[in-house]
């Protein structure tokens, strides 16, 4: 939007080193195949809890590459959540896919979301057009 109207600025809730846990459509996927294949095994060995993280990565680089890739040309400024969806959508999530590893042998296979902001974008773009 932003972009496409030629706005000076473009503004962002959080700030560059805002952490984000994100994993693939793809990702979550295998692991829910994974989970529900080997599903007798996990509720008879542990709690059959597991943490779906693909990637964490700061805000800063996936805004950025996200703005070259659109072609923005204004300036991205940061700003504090306003609301308390805003405040949550911010919330730092600390945890790994240790036992999806260690018990599914699953590993995310999709690359980081700032690496593949090229593909992420253009087919942002292509909704748009």
């Amino acid at each position: 939007m932003a972009a496409k109207e030629n706005a000076p600025t473009a503004t962002i809730v959080g700030t560059p080193t805002t952490r984000v846990t994100l994993i693939h459509k793809d990702d979550l996927a295998d692991l829910f195949v994974k989970i529900v294949d080997q599903l007798t095994m996990l509720s008879a060995s542990t709690y059959p809890v597991i943490n779906a993280a693909g990637h964490q990565e700061d805000l800063g680089p996936i805004v950025n590459e996200f703005s070259k890739a659109i072609g923005f040309k204004g300036k991205l400024e940061y700003r504090e959540a306003e609301s308390p969806f805003e405040e949550g959508m911010l919330t730092g999530l600390n945890f790994r896919p240790n036992k999806a590893r260690g018990l599914l042998q699953w590993e995310p296979r999709q690359i980081p979301f700032a690496q593949g902001m090229q593909i992420y974008a253009e087919s942002y773009k292509a909704l748009k057009d």
